[in-house]
């Protein structure tokens, strides 16, 4: 596909600028943190910590009493330019946001990243703030992550499970032939709370556009929850990419390919190599409904206003927040 669906490609066409005030491009973690939080990261050569405390930075007060970020430099051997963040308002609401689900490789005691320690500290802080029993709501920010290990979908959501909940189901293909699939599987997400411990609070996920693959796994999962125990949940923001089979490296041989484009648009003559990529997997929600292609729709939409946003007004958080507090 050329195009998302809405017009928001990072793959645009020279002369095309629809993409240009999408959230697709724009609503990203990294900027999240500048035109939201007003916490300026530079070029993000050097990185940036800014450890769990009371919130003093740019705009950080206006929102939390605390607040935490990372920010990995873009040589990090782990993940350059990953970023975390996590804050807590006066009446209790928790926000917390990761560029991607990169990590795992950050909470390997192993890991060569000299912003490891940072990044498990700040991920501890949000364990121990599930765990303090003085929180009123949770938010959990999935704008701009496009996906990555699937073990961060359990480390992130199953503190907030009291019991395995099955979320989808999942086939992967047996050949590079179109109808060879292997048998279902169940996907379960695993309980990190004993049972009848679950927790008493609201949470909200906001989604854009870029939210992908184990973004969207997670928005089953919550679902999932919701529709299996009860979970006080609701989704805000734009509808999800719709990426929702897995790619692996491996699977390139016969999973992947490359083609030329003409210039269809600004008519310059010029070609363009598209690279495309086929999932090896096909995954359905519990209810068999396949979102591959098509997203998630949010429970509450909140059409993306990228001349609010860059000048500072981030109306999907407001929104999260309001639902939260109406909840």
């Amino acid at each position: 596909m050329l195009y998302h669906p809405d017009g928001s490609s990072d793959y645009g066409i020279e002369g095309y600028d629809g993409f240009k005030n999408s959230d697709y491009l724009n609503e990203k973690t990294i900027s999240i943190l500048s035109k939201s939080f007003g916490i300026d990261v530079g070029n993000g050569e050097n990185g940036l910590s800014n450890p769990y405390g009371p919130a003093t930075k740019g705009r950080t007060p206006e929102y939390f009493e605390s607040f935490g970020a990372v920010v990995t430099p873009e040589d990090d051997p782990v993940d350059g330019g990953f970023t975390m963040m996590l804050g807590k308002t006066h009446d209790g609401i928790l926000y917390f946001a990761f560029s991607s689900f990169e990590l795992s490789p950050f909470l390997d005691d192993e890991s060569a990243s000299g912003f490891a320690d940072d990044v498990r500290a700040l991920f501890n802080a949000y364990l121990a703030e599930l765990e303090s029993g003085d929180v009123s709501g949770l938010v959990l920010d999935y704008r701009g992550n496009g996906g990555g290990y699937i073990s961060d979908i359990y480390n992130t959501l199953s503190p907030l499970a009291d019991a395995d909940t099955t979320y989808a189901r999942i086939r992967t293909k047996r050949s590079d032939n179109p109808g060879t699939y292997n048998v279902w599987h169940d996907v379960v997400m695993p309980a990190g709370r004993a049972a009848g411990d679950a927790v008493d609070f609201p949470v909200v996920a906001i989604t854009n556009s870029y939210s992908a693959s184990s973004s969207e796994f997670s928005i089953m999962a919550l679902r999932a929850m919701r529709e299996c125990s009860g979970l006080d949940f609701l989704q805000v923001g734009g509808c999800t990419v719709g990426a929702t089979g897995m790619i692996l490296d491996e699977n390139g041989l016969f999973n992947a390919g490359t083609f030329d484009v003409e210039d269809i648009v600004s008519d310059t003559g010029m070609r363009y190599t598209m690279t495309t990529y086929m999932p090896f997997s096909q995954v359905r929600y519990m209810d068999g409904t396949s979102y591959e292609g098509i997203g998630i729709a949010p429970d509450i939409e909140v059409p993306f206003d990228n001349g609010r946003f860059t000048g500072g007004t981030d109306g999907r958080l407001d929104a999260a927040f309001a639902a939260v507090r109406r909840m």
